[in-house]
């Protein structure tokens, strides 16, 4: 008989410390969840920044290229005509 009550003792002590685990968990979801919200939007909002400059930069690569290349042959132009004069 006293064997069987330590076990139900235990078992109500068990039962005991899972609810209290459950409570810590539940406390810790409800104050990190919004914190860990917030750092995801953060993150995504950086990461659209990003995005969004290096596709300036890169179109202003790109003109600034194409605007290099033309004013180079518009020199040689000018040059071919300054020769044959």
């Amino acid at each position: 008989m006293s064997l069987r009550s330590l076990a139900e003792n235990r078992s109500q002590e068990y039962k005991k410390e899972i609810l209290k685990t459950n409570k810590v968990y539940d406390i810790n979801e409800k104050k990190y969840f919004p914190i860990i919200e917030k750092l995801n939007y953060n993150e995504e909002s950086r990461i659209y920044f990003l995005k969004c400059h290096f596709e300036k930069l890169s179109k202003i690569v790109e003109d600034f290229t194409i605007s290099t290349y033309d004013f180079l042959n518009v020199i040689k132009v000018y040059i071919i005509i300054y020769n044959n004069i």
